[in-house]
């Protein structure tokens, strides 16, 4: 199994990307980076944080939707910095082009949580920007939201509140509404 993060020419800093290639990848739209490291051309090896491993353990149990199994991922964020006061999105745009580069009709899971006013904005244009131009498909991991209507990261604080069983469930469909207005 090969995780690569970014392109060439990003950095540990700005990760626009990570992913385990397959031939049926689940997008995954999370908030920010968190400390996984993978490998590009400028790395030999990678290692994970809480998030990555959440990933890999769920993309192992469970996650088929209905014929649908994926075989891989790539996870996008909303900012591609930690520092969301540094964010870029109209480069983060460009980055998500580059890498659905091809796709139709792409199932995206959202995991960003409960997240900054910001980083709603930017949400939303790129949530539109992947139902319009892509055709995108939404879920979120299991059937309940966040207490603030939101959908639930997959390495929330308190892991007992997401089972590793956790499947993946349409997404909320008047969240989605809200989102795309």
């Amino acid at each position: 199994m090969t995780i690569f993060y970014g392109d060439d020419d990003d950095t540990d800093e700005v990760r626009f990307k990570f992913e385990m290639r397959g031939k049926n990848e689940l997008i995954i739209i999370g908030a920010k980076p968190g400390k996984a490291r993978g490998k590009n051309s400028n790395q030999s090896d990678w290692t994970t944080d809480a998030t990555v491993e959440r990933i890999l353990a769920f993309s192992l149990l469970n996650w088929n939707y209905t014929k649908v199994q994926f075989n891989g991922f790539l996870l996008l964020n909303i900012s591609a910095q930690s520092d969301i006061g540094n964010r870029n999105l109209k480069q983060n745009l460009c980055k998500i082009d580059t890498a659905l580069n091809g796709m139709e009709n792409v199932s995206v899971l959202l995991a960003y949580g409960d997240i900054k006013r910001e980083l709603k904005d930017d949400l939303k244009i790129i949530v539109k920007q992947l139902h319009k131009q892509y055709h995108a498909t939404f879920f979120q991991l299991g059937d309940t939201l966040t207490s603030k209507k939101n959908p639930r990261q997959i390495c929330p604080r308190n892991l007992d509140d997401l089972p590793i069983t956790t499947s993946l469930q349409p997404f909320d469909s008047v969240q989605l509404t809200n989102l795309l207005k």
